[in-house]
């Protein structure tokens, strides 16, 4: 009988020793989960993020889309006619006068081929323009894409007129990254922009 009551009383300690290790397995896996420690879905098992967490992320996700937005319209200036004059301006006061001539001529070039071609055909802007005359209705065309054609142009042309590897991979550089800030801000699309670069190129072999 003894024998008997020392097997019951191992069997009572071992059960407790499992009851104890399953518990603090459990604790564990909470704890893991909880942390987001371990993967949220596990064969069809969710875990939500605690709700500070969320919020900190939108808030971080918020501020970076905010600083792309403002980053890429000041990028995206860099093809606009107000920056072109201005290095044509540039080139005038440091009496580069054939350089004068071949930017002026391009950026006439560039900007006829856009007009005519926008008054034949209208294409929407990926994100829509409401226009109420001509004007604004050649804004609110979207193909070719004017700054794409600008940018390569000036690019192609500084290219030649420094003659350097350097300033010419830098020049690409702020001609590609122009090119998709106009994606970015959904002023164009690719067929846009390529068409653009279509014309930039043209207007360069074409002086």
């Amino acid at each position: 009988m003894k024998k008997k009551k020392d097997f019951k009383c191992q069997k009572e300690k071992l059960t407790t020793a499992g009851e104890y290790t399953g518990g603090m397995l459990l604790r564990s896996g909470q704890f893991l989960f909880e942390h987001a420690r371990i993967p949220r879905l596990i064969r069809g098992f969710t875990c939500k993020p605690p709700l500070n967490r969320v919020v900190e992320f939108s808030a971080f996700k918020r501020t970076i889309a905010k600083g792309a937005d403002s980053s890429f319209r000041d990028i995206t200036a860099l093809g606009g006619a107000p920056f072109f004059i201005l290095i044509i301006l540039i080139t005038i006061s440091l009496k580069e006068y054939q350089l004068f001539q071949d930017l002026l001529i391009g950026f006439l070039i560039t900007l006829f081929v856009v007009v005519v071609t926008r008054l034949i055909y209208f294409k929407n802007r990926p994100l829509k323009q409401s226009y109420n005359n001509l004007l604004e209705r050649l804004d609110a065309s979207s193909f070719p894409s004017l700054h794409a054609a600008r940018i390569l142009f000036l690019t192609l042309t500084l290219a030649n007129y420094f003659q350097n590897r350097i300033i010419t991979v830098l020049f690409l550089i702020i001609a590609a990254t122009v090119s998709y800030s106009r994606i970015y801000l959904k002023k164009h699309d690719w067929i846009d922009i390529i068409f653009g670069l279509i014309l930039g190129c043209i207007a360069y072999v074409i002086i």
